[in-house]
């Protein structure tokens, strides 16, 4: 697929969506359009097909590229899902470097969340290069694709793929773990939420915790644990900004009266104010620390340093790959 290589288009070039015959369209590809121009020219069939009284199905639509020639939207397609992969390698081969150029030495890490990070760069490197890309880990929630995991690289913000492959590796080292899906927020309606939060049924009677990472003003993660020990049945939830007169906690608590009101009512609930994040963009890895601290027991680090941020980001990366 490196071979291809990519055709230069003026921004000003059209891309007109219609129907055609397999005659019309070009067959001998060996090239592909900018990013952008596949954006526009699947976001222009799609406004085609949405005009239509009856869909014409995806078989017999594509565009017309003045000065080059008419692509079928499989083509089109087949276009976009070569920019997705080779982005995804360009990250992985950023990952890598990142792994192996990280300083694990002298790192201050409480000693149960020091496992996971090998000293052998060459090890670290290995693991990352042989990550699925294309592939992804069964869980409770479906598929979640291993290329989530590369949010975790760097200064990214970690996705709502990734934070599930967190979960889940919590689910399989602790036992009794309740989990929710991340993606629950995402809805709109109240019973299309409770719902997914019902997937796998993290509320059975035999789970003693349950984990929710909590998606607050579409940029930021929060966790919540509901412990059900006889000697602790409270809620705790966790702001990894611990901003003063924060918004976030606000929010969190309409969120959890709304869906979790029964056991807001029966159960303490309590703010882990410990903890706090030193840059704007490792709340997930926080929240995932923060649950981690809660199942084994362990305070969370006061002041978690940037350079203990980034050894755990590798360490659940690390972690999490197969």
């Amino acid at each position: 697929m490196q071979t291809l290589c990519e055709r230069s288009l003026p921004q000003s070039r059209k891309a007109i969506a219609g129907i055609f015959s397999m005659e019309d369209c070009e067959t001998d590809i060996r090239y592909v359009f900018p990013r952008w121009f596949v954006t526009k020219a699947q976001n222009a069939i799609t406004q085609f097909r949405n005009g239509l009284a009856v869909d014409c199905g995806e078989d017999v639509v594509g565009v017309r590229v003045p000065r080059f020639s008419i692509y079928m939207l499989k083509d089109i397609n087949t276009m976009g899902r070569w920019h997705c992969v080779m982005e995804n390698l360009e990250k992985a081969e950023e990952a890598a470097n990142w792994a192996v150029n990280m300083v694990t030495k002298r790192i201050s890490v409480p000693a149960e969340l020091s496992n996971g990070v090998s000293d052998d760069t060459d090890e670290r490197e290995h693991a990352i290069k042989r990550m699925m890309l294309r592939g992804g880990r069964s869980t409770l929630f479906g598929s979640l694709p291993y290329a989530s995991l590369l949010s975790l690289c760097g200064n990214r913000w970690a996705d709502d793929a990734c934070m599930g492959h967190g979960l889940a590796l919590l689910q399989r080292e602790h036992r009794q773990i309740g989990i929710i899906d991340p993606i629950f927020h995402r809805f709109q309606a109240r019973k299309d939420k409770l719902r997914h939060v019902s997937t796998g049924d993290p509320f059975n009677t035999a789970n003693s915790f349950v984990l929710l990472a909590l998606h607050v003003d579409n940029s930021h993660w929060w966790g919540v644990v509901f412990d059900f020990r006889q000697q602790s049945r409270s809620i705790t939830v966790f702001d990894p900004l611990q901003a003063p007169k924060s918004k976030y906690y606000s929010m969190c608590d309409v969120l959890l009266r709304d869906l979790f009101g029964g056991m807001c009512k029966l159960m303490t609930i309590k703010k882990e104010t410990k903890s706090r994040q030193s840059d704007v963009a490792s709340c997930g890895v926080m929240m995932l620390m923060f649950f981690e601290c809660y199942l084994r027991g362990i305070e969370m680090p006061r002041k978690p340093s940037p350079v203990l941020l980034r050894f755990m980001r590798l360490r659940y990366l690390l972690k999490c790959i197969p």
